[in-house]
């Protein structure tokens, strides 16, 4: 008698907690986790998820009913959220623009936002938090963005950029524009397919 694969995601359990997040900076990000136990501060599990504009991106976190030790299930299932808040889990979240040196803000803190500072949540909540950008955005900023984002295919941009004369382009825009290309490259790598049993794509 043949054995049935058993999805991954049924053993989540019923207790699961999730913490949104909205990307309203008009530009894509990356939000990244870090999760490090107090006892164990030579080792940090992390993931991270990339949020085009006015996306959303969730991390769930585990409850209590899975019936699997904690530590066992990191970075094989989502992380446990007693575990999560009882130890260090924080986000960050950067401008796929390398060149840009501003971050962005979760709400109206600037940094580091820690699970420690939300609500705490009860099996089956959400908290959203928005991930805005602290000021305006330049005009060269927008050109940048809007010239890779609307394209969609990054090795035909970028050769149009490269054949770009200095009448047309000044150069050190040229540049900046070509980097900037660099740093999307994650944008047209194929899309994570949802899970047939959960509807989520799984890091």
């Amino acid at each position: 008698m043949e054995e049935k694969d058993e999805a991954l995601c049924s053993l989540y359990g019923s207790e699961c907690r999730f913490v949104r997040f909205r990307n309203m900076t008009g530009r894509p990000i990356r939000v990244s986790s870090r999760l490090q136990l107090l006892h164990l501060g030579h080792q940090a599990w992390c993931s991270s998820r990339l949020l085009l504009p006015g996306a959303v991106a969730t991390w769930r976190f585990l409850g209590e009913d899975t019936g699997q030790p904690e530590l066992s299930t990191l970075s094989i299932l989502p992380d446990p959220y007693t575990l999560s808040r009882t130890n260090s889990y924080t986000w960050t979240a950067t401008f796929l623009d390398s060149t840009d040196q501003e971050q962005p803000r979760f709400g109206d803190k600037p940094g580091t936002l820690s699970l420690k500072a939300l609500r705490e949540l009860g099996p089956g909540e959400e908290e959203e938090v928005v991930v805005r950008r602290r000021g305006m955005v330049g005009l060269a900023t927008l050109c940048r963005d809007a010239l890779v984002v609307a394209d969609g295919e990054a090795a035909r941009v970028a050769e149009k950029v490269q054949n770009l004369q200095p009448s047309d382009l000044p150069n050190s825009l040229k540049k900046e524009l070509l980097t900037l290309l660099r740093d999307y490259e994650d944008i047209y790598k194929p899309v994570t397919q949802a899970c047939q049993f959960c509807n989520e794509g799984h890091l």
